[in-house]
């Protein structure tokens, strides 16, 4: 299974794309990024499958946490509970939508 295209996170449809370059948003040390207004991930080619697994897990938290409103960064007042069970919501609902996700997740070589 090849990396998708395309992730459903809680209604929303998120490209998945592969950069050569760093852009803009991406900080040292970065090799993803999640543009919630754009509905993209952008991934840093060239990496292993392991990390680029890891990668775009990261940023679908990242976008899970924007969706559900328990992004810590934007709502400080969430509290630990609030945020684990918005997670946990959010999660399901991914790993539900995209069985292609998960099997690339689950892909070991």
């Amino acid at each position: 299974m090849s990396r998708p295209e395309r992730i459903r996170i809680l209604g929303k449809v998120y490209r998945v794309r592969v950069v050569t370059e760093r852009t803009a948003g991406f900080e040292e040390g970065d090799y993803g990024e999640c543009d919630n207004d754009k509905l993209v991930i952008s991934l840093v080619a060239g990496r292993s499958l392991g990390n680029d697994q890891d990668t775009l897990m990261h940023e679908v938290i990242h976008a899970v946490e924007f969706q559900m409103g328990v992004d810590g960064a934007i709502n400080k007042k969430v509290s630990e509970e609030q945020r684990t069970q918005g997670l946990a919501t959010g999660f399901l609902a991914v790993l539900k939508d995209n069985p292609g996700f998960v099997s690339y997740l689950r892909k070991k070589t």
